[in-house]
């Protein structure tokens, strides 16, 4: 199920109204996208940041008041250099009948053997470049590693991907070891 996100439409964007906006826990961004001008939104800071926390890549279903109901993706959050404080963010419109690329994470699940006889793990990518539709994009990609001896290689060729999902990255990339 796709996540879901209530958006109102801003026309103020002068630094007061900025700051004001970002004071009553809203926080500024932006919709573009290919069949459509650029729309300002205004977002609940607490969903984006519980969104980010969980650090997946996932299709959004942007409720824009006014506008309807918006396929989009996170493109670009913005964040003070010193306070780490979101300051704006941009959503780019997807069309759901073209494919995509996009970085996934990699979550990797299980104790490997050779950890358990006192090797260590190496992690060598938390992410993979992937290509499909926008629908069929996963969250993130499972790996289980419970089969990782010492010594052993996991590389992005060996990755099970959903199907309609295209692996991007070379199949020789290390994943971990």
């Amino acid at each position: 199920m796709r996540q879901s996100l209530n958006a109102e439409q801003r026309n103020k964007s002068t630094r007061s109204a900025m700051r004001m906006l970002r004071a009553s826990g809203k926080l500024p961004g932006v919709v573009y996208g290919q069949d459509r001008n650029a729309i300002s939104v205004s977002v609940s800071t607490k969903e984006i940041q519980k969104q980010l926390r969980t650090g997946r890549t996932e299709l959004i279903d942007l409720n824009v008041e006014g506008a309807g109901k918006i396929p989009v993706m996170l493109a670009e959050v913005q964040k003070d250099g010193y306070s780490g404080e979101l300051l704006h963010i941009d959503f780019q419109q997807v069309a759901m009948d073209l494919p995509i690329r996009m970085k996934v994470p990699i979550e990797y699940t299980g104790t490997a053997p050779g950890v358990k006889a006192g090797g260590i793990l190496q992690i060598q990518e938390t992410s993979i470049e992937i290509e499909g539709l926008p629908a069929a994009i996963p969250p993130s990609i499972e790996v289980n590693i419970s089969s990782m001896e010492l010594g052993g290689k996991l590389f992005a060729g060996e990755l099970a991907l959903p199907e309609g999902i295209t692996l991007l990255a070379p199949e020789d990339q290390l994943l971990a070891s």
